[in-house]
């Protein structure tokens, strides 16, 4: 009787009780020369692993995700559980919520926030920054020759755009008037020279003298 008491009762507590979800992400860590040089002689890597995941229960990463989910650093604390997993780099993050949806979410930014942290202090974001500050030197200095350039080079530039003029340019009528007039005279005169050599003809064949005055 005692025993089937006992057993209903924690039946009925694991009904009353609030309901806890696990939602989980795993994270790859890839070591550095750094991290290498530092090798145990068991072929473990103990610093390294233990300061990651050091890193990802502290309130550098878990102080934004608490705050942007609504939550208490020290409740989320509480609620994540960070462990490397056995014989790999790959350490597994797991979040207690009372609801899972937001679990997971809880898990995804926790995620995002330490590959953030990682990014911030690795020696790629030192050069990207170096890069990134020499293109912009770079840049600064062109656009200074070229406001230079502007104010005292030789340049050429467009004063007013391609467009269509109303007025015909060909054929003119002055033009075409004064050809035509130049031809009618040249015609005319060609005329009169012919008709004034069949006249000579003419009166030439007939004998014609021109009386004496």
């Amino acid at each position: 009787m005692i025993i089937a008491l006992a057993a209903a009762g924690g039946a009925a507590a694991s009904v009353l009780l609030p309901k806890t979800y696990m939602a989980r992400t795993l994270i790859e860590y890839r070591l550095s020369d750094e991290d290498n040089a530092r090798r145990a002689p068991d072929g473990t890597y103990p610093r390294a692993f233990a300061t990651e995941t050091a890193l990802m229960q502290s309130r550098a990463v878990l102080g934004p995700v608490a705050e942007s989910n609504g939550v208490q650093p020290d409740r989320l604390a509480g609620q994540v559980r960070v462990e490397l997993l056995p014989d790999s780099s790959v350490i597994q993050v797991d979040v207690l919520s009372g609801d899972q949806t937001s679990g997971v979410k809880l898990a995804g930014d926790i995620a995002d926030r330490y590959l953030a942290v990682v990014y911030e202090r690795s020696p790629r974001k030192y050069i990207e920054d170096q890069l990134r500050a020499a293109q912009r030197q770079r840049a600064a200095a062109l656009q200074g020759r070229k406001d230079i350039l502007n104010l005292t080079g030789e340049h050429a530039a467009v004063v007013e755009p391609a467009h269509p003029v109303p007025a015909e340019t060909s054929p003119s009528p002055v033009t075409t008037g004064a050809i035509g007039l130049v031809c009618g005279l040249l015609a005319a005169a060609g005329v009169a020279w012919i008709v004034a050599a069949r006249y000579r003809r003419r009166n030439a064949n007939r004998g014609y003298r021109r009386p004496a005055p």
